[in-house]
């Protein structure tokens, strides 16, 4: 019990840090993209859906703030967080290009987060779904799917250009899930086996005392 209430309060701890991360990084890369293009007059990137964006962080970061204290299974909360994450960074690449987006880098983020909360595993899930959702975008636009919209602009990559491009970045999501994966779990036994040390120091204390 008391190991897990230890477990639970990391997780707890390094959902904090995630939520302050997160707020960071969305306000530097989105909010300064989004100065830049008014300031400047341009419009590479549809300035609207920035600013959802950058906002519905803002409102779920204070939504997470009032839950995160009170919940107990935040396992649970930890996938809603990032799969959150996962389907506004869908959004974003979807909307700027697709394969060509700059912002499929964003991807690699939340694994690497995924892996430090969730462990291997949690990274692994969260390295597959990226996967599949960058694979559908990269589908959509291949096939020229709701070409009509105008909302997915045609890929600059030939045909194998693209498989190869979706290619490495699938193996690049896989590979940061295992590495950080493997780095969590090493943190996570050495944080096991200085726990057991000073319990074995405060026993030999005890006794001396």
């Amino acid at each position: 019990m008391m190991q897990q209430g230890m477990q639970q309060e990391e997780i707890r701890t390094k959902l904090k840090w995630l939520m302050v991360l997160r707020v960071g990084i969305v306000t530097l890369l989105l909010g300064t993209s989004l100065i830049l293009q008014i300031g400047y007059g341009k419009t590479l990137h549809p300035t609207a859906l920035f600013s959802l964006l950058i906002g519905g962080t803002y409102f779920l970061t204070i939504v997470y703030s009032l839950l995160i204290n009170r919940l107990h299974h935040l396992r649970g909360f930890a996938y809603l967080q990032l799969g959150l994450d996962l389907l506004f960074e869908t959004v974003l690449v979807y909307f700027t290009g697709g394969i060509d987006s700059p912002f499929s880098a964003l991807y690699v983020i939340t694994v690497a987060f995924a892996s430090l909360i969730l462990r291997r595993r949690g990274g692994l899930v969260t390295a597959g779904i990226s996967v599949i959702l960058f694979g559908l975008v990269t589908n959509i636009q291949l096939y020229g799917l709701f070409a009509s919209s105008g909302w997915l602009p045609p890929s600059r990559l030939s045909v194998a250009e693209t498989f190869h491009t979706f290619g490495l970045h699938g193996l690049a999501l896989i590979a940061v899930g295992l590495l950080s994966g493997a780095l969590a779990e090493q943190l996570r036994r050495a944080d096991l086996s200085l726990i057991e040390k000073e319990l074995i120091l405060q026993v030999l204390r005890t006794c001396q005392g």
